[in-house]
């Protein structure tokens, strides 16, 4: 089957998560890490210029939470808020989102079976990017290769076109994809896709 996708230069974020950016805060030295402790107040927001996409670029920093079944996260993929979890509690399963909400991309992957063997343990903290241009620039490994360049990829069947809004597809006990929002959707784009999206 054909995956759809998007390059990241014709996607934009619009940031529907509350709160402001916190600019006198330094960069973080390392927005691929996840952390078992909250290293910052989740909804902690930073914005910084990327120099790939020439536009700014804000991140998050979240808690991320264990879905209904075990979907390991990629760089690259979406997350949106917990629909049983606080404002900051966020799922990459498809099933247990807020589809209509706001969207946030992970920074880097995450193994459910490695990372939450601990009885008990279901979330982890780490930022991600919520608003504004794709950040290729300024996302890099430690070993300084673009975690964040390339394409995204959209549900099945989806029919997006230049200037479209998205949100998120219901896809349970799966990794969450963008999907066209429908003009019969009352909130906010979460997204814009600057492209027409191909099979690839």
């Amino acid at each position: 089957m054909a995956v759809l996708t998007v390059d990241d230069a014709l996607l934009h974020l619009n940031d529907l998560w509350p709160g402001q950016p916190n600019n006198m805060l330094a960069f973080p030295p390392d927005l691929t890490q996840w952390s078992d402790t909250e290293d910052y107040p989740v909804g902690t927001k930073i914005t910084k210029r990327d120099p790939d996409n020439e536009g700014d670029s804000t991140f998050i920093y979240l808690k991320l939470i264990k879905g209904s079944t075990d979907v390991d996260v990629a760089a690259k993929s979406p997350v949106g808020r917990d629909s049983d979890g606080d404002w900051y509690e966020v799922s990459n399963d498809g099933g247990d989102i807020v589809v209509d909400g706001p969207i946030a991309i992970a920074l880097s992957a995450l193994d459910y079976g490695v990372s939450f063997t601990t009885a008990g343990k279901t979330y982890k903290y780490g930022w991600f990017w919520c608003g504004g241009v794709c950040p290729t620039g300024l996302v890099k490994n430690s070993a300084g290769t673009k975690v964040l360049d390339g394409n995204y990829s959209f549900a099945a069947g989806e029919a997006v076109t230049l200037g479209n809004g998205l949100k998120l597809a219901d896809v349970a006990g799966a990794a969450c994809k963008f999907a066209a929002k429908a003009a019969t959707d009352l909130n906010p784009a979460a997204a814009i896709c600057y492209g027409t999206v191909t099979a690839s």
